[in-house]
């Protein structure tokens, strides 16, 4: 019975804590981002790194299985994928993050550069999908719609 109650009483801590926490989770911002280098893997894909600035009040976490969509009128144009991600808590850093980007289907490099041409930041937006795990515990995220301008700022 002791035990019994002590493991609820631990239970009953852990949650409290993680719900204290949560509101801080929300709190995380990206700060900055800009790509540092692109290099050619043949005609449709890509290795890239890209530098991204995270404010985190909130306990250190993971992102993996990192995936994104380069949106350009509601149609992909690009995927990115990446790894792994681990954001040091309560700590505000730049972090180097390795990208692989391929074309989307039905898009080659002519497009791409013809599109990219006669069009600005402004008209492109991301979908992005990935999993945060804190303390092994994991949600999957998902964000729609994220203007480009907005996270790589004003950069034609």
């Amino acid at each position: 019975m002791r035990k019994t109650l002590g493991y609820i009483l631990l239970l009953a801590v852990a949650a409290l804590c993680l719900c204290g926490c949560a509101d801080k989770f929300r709190q995380v911002r990206i700060t900055s981002a800009g790509v540092e280098s692109v290099t050619p893997d043949g005609l449709r894909s890509f290795s890239a790194v890209v530098s991204l600035g995270v404010d985190n009040p909130a306990a250190a976490f993971t992102l993996k299985d990192l995936r994104a969509d380069v949106m350009y009128d509601s149609v992909a144009v690009m995927h990115l994928a990446a790894d792994v991600l681990a954001v040091e808590g309560r700590t505000e850093k730049v972090y180097t993050l390795p990208v692989a980007g391929t074309l989307a289907s039905g898009m080659n490099v002519l497009q791409l550069l013809d599109l990219a041409g006669r069009s600005s930041l402004d008209e492109y937006s991301l979908r992005i999908r990935a999993r945060a795990v804190v303390a092994g515990v994991g949600k999957d995220l998902a964000y729609d719609d994220i203007p480009l301008t907005g996270i790589l700022g004003n950069k034609q």
